[in-house]
């Protein structure tokens, strides 16, 4: 843990980053993509993965935003559940060799022609919101996959190891917090 903001903009938490960090050392930025974050924390050395558990799921939030509720979402619900990125698991790829580069290369194909196909039934008149995000969202997605590919290992291709230490910490706040007066 680097630290912990709380009600502060993407420029401050960067600048004091900054002090905490030697940041231009810094290679990937893990995030949920937040409005901010890549304008103010990514830099020019970084690449950014997407939390893919947020993609599926801010997805739909937006799709909400953009005045599509849930009756209407579910033919563009068939084409996400249906892309294997959306299925992929952490201890299926750790268990893959580098003689399955080819089947990792295919697998790639296929998700990235799923959000082309996706992309394809979201005119940006129709789904501004959710369009925008997914483009975002498709373009720095898949760096967990080049990683692998270039024979460095698997990187987290999701938020769910820190935000399950936030949990904790959050629970424990709360438990202790209970005895304290004001």
């Amino acid at each position: 843990l680097v630290g912990f903001w709380v009600g502060k903009d993407w420029h401050t938490i960067r600048q004091d980053l900054g002090k905490r960090l030697d940041y231009h050392r810094l290679r990937t930025l893990f995030s949920d993509g937040g409005p901010g974050i890549e304008d103010n924390l990514l830099s020019q050395n970084m690449s950014q993965q997407r939390c893919i558990w947020h993609g599926k799921r801010d997805f739909f939030c937006l799709l909400f935003q953009d005045g599509y509720k849930k009756i209407a979402q579910e033919p563009l619900r068939e084409l996400v559940e249906g892309n294997p990125l959306f299925r992929l698991r952490g201890e299926d790829l750790e268990q893959l060799a580098p003689s399955d580069k080819p089947l990792v290369e295919r697998l790639v194909r296929v998700i990235k022609r799923c959000f082309r196909e996706l992309l394809a039934v979201l005119p940006a008149d129709r789904y501004p919101k959710t369009r925008t995000y997914l483009e975002n969202f498709f373009r720095h997605s898949l760096l967990f996959f080049d990683y692998w590919l270039e024979g460095k290992g698997w990187i987290p291709f999701t938020t769910n190891a820190v935000e399950s230490a936030f949990s904790r910490i959050v629970n424990r706040v709360k438990r202790v917090g209970r005895r304290w007066s004001e």
